[in-house]
């Protein structure tokens, strides 16, 4: 089969006469999957931070609980506001100059809370989390470059790579707070402020791997796709067109619920073991747990997804968010709760990778960023709600009253996914 010269952009040495995959376009893969993977692993270090001392550093300085779960609600506000104009973007300028703003605003505000803390700044404090959202929205994008150089069947794959390379600032994360505490002592600076500007120092350098993208992935997808330009220029985009897909409305539904329920956690967690005493590396470790449960079995998960389809894997994370989110917050055993949060990841992990599969296959090339960010911003919503309703629901209820809302949660995500009559495999690749 001859490929028309009009269908895809990229110059030589990617062209071919015929279909044939390039080896110097499959040499491109490898080397922009490895560079994404790496600023991935370099992003979590910064995740991580902000998860671990977010709500503390305000209850430290406001003292109020609610005020605490608000931290990370304003953060998702960022991604809600942004989420959809970053895709947008993408979707007009291709992928990497976008990230690399997404990046150095990710770093400016993780900076600017070094010393807002360090000014006791409440309001200025919670003013950089809205920009690190933001930033964060635009960072989070990088799930649509990865998904742009594989093939359809291969997208939960790319989905699974991608997040696996977390792990890796996961581990980081651990002797970065247990060599920063001393230094903190000795220099007479706060380990909050300290700790901010490693996780700007890693965003920096997620920034540079992104940089050495090589061509556009979008680029990529369209000598993968065959798409012509009229096809993929997204002047043609409707919002609404995905909707008209059943199984990509239950996969925006369940992504949004799995995600509140991890954020809901993950926000309060520090706040409900610094409540029991344990120190701050076992809380660093439990995180680490957490973030491990995110993303160690990401690959295999996609493997399967792209085998048996998505459904199924959406029953699964939905049933197991829901038993980390209920079993968290029940105990002060630190081993209890440790083991809550990594199902609580876990889940995330499974319902993740098998949405954001589905939802790619569904989505042509020119609107995929448009239409993942769209669901970023679903999930945004719920992520901005649940932490700060969840810090409600413990100042009225307790911590007891937090487990039973996080189980519940999960609810509503279990029952669609189990009615969805299509999968992944049914959807069609084409809505516009």
């Amino acid at each position: 089969k001859r490929c028309d010269r009009s269908a895809f952009l990229i110059s030589q040495p990617f062209w071919r006469k015929s279909c044939v995959i390039d080896p110097s376009v499959r040499h491109a893969v490898r080397r922009n999957s490895a560079l994404l993977a790496a600023g991935q692993a370099a992003s979590s270090v910064a995740f991580q931070v902000n998860s671990l001392i977010g709500s503390l550093a305000v209850f430290e300085l406001s003292g109020n609980a609610a005020l605490a779960g608000f931290v990370f609600s304003i953060t998702w506000i960022g991604r809600i506001l942004f989420s959809y104009a970053s895709g947008w973007l993408m979707d007009r300028a291709g992928r990497k100059r976008v990230l690399i703003l997404g990046g150095i605003l990710t770093s400016i505000s993780m900076v600017a809370a070094s010393f807002l803390f360090f000014a006791r700044d409440v309001t200025g404090l919670l003013a950089s989390f809205l920009l690190y959202g933001t930033g964060n929205a635009i960072l989070g994008q990088n799930i649509v470059a990865m998904t742009d150089m594989y093939e359809d069947s291969r997208i939960g794959t790319a989905v699974g790579y991608l997040y696996t390379s977390s792990i890796l600032g996961s581990l980081v994360s651990i002797p970065v707070v247990a060599l920063l505490e001393p230094i903190s002592s000795s220099m007479g600076i706060g380990l909050y402020s300290l700790m901010w500007l490693a996780g700007a120092s890693a965003i920096l350098f997620a920034v540079g791997t992104t940089a050495f993208l090589k061509p556009d992935t979008k680029q990529i997808a369209l000598y993968l796709k065959g798409n012509r330009p009229r096809d993929t220029d997204g002047n043609n985009f409707n919002s609404s067109m995905p909707l008209k897909s059943p199984p990509v409305i239950v996969a925006f539904v369940v992504s949004a619920l799995c995600w509140g329920i991890m954020v809901a956690m993950m926000s309060l967690l520090s706040l409900h073991m610094s409540h029991n005493s344990i120190p701050m590396t076992l809380i660093t470790a439990s995180i680490t747990f957490h973030v491990i449960g995110m993303y160690a079995l990401s690959l295999p998960l996609g493997k399967m997804v792209d085998r048996l389809g998505s459904k199924k894997f959406m029953i699964v994370g939905s049933v197991l968010s829901g038993l980390g989110g209920l079993l968290t917050p029940l105990t002060t055993d630190y081993y209890a709760i440790t083991l809550g949060i990594f199902l609580v990841g876990l889940g995330w992990s499974a319902s993740s990778v098998s949405t954001t599969a589905l939802i790619a296959n569904a989505t042509e090339v020119g609107i995929r960023g448009r239409v993942l960010g769209l669901n970023d911003m679903v999930t945004g919503i719920a992520s901005a709600t649940a932490p700060f309703a969840g810090g409600v629901v413990i100042a009225t209820q307790g911590f007891f009253g937090f487990g039973v809302y996080g189980l519940a949660l999960s609810i509503p995500a279990i029952l669609l996914a189990i009615v969805m009559k299509s999968d992944s495999r049914l959807v069609a690749r084409r809505l516009v």
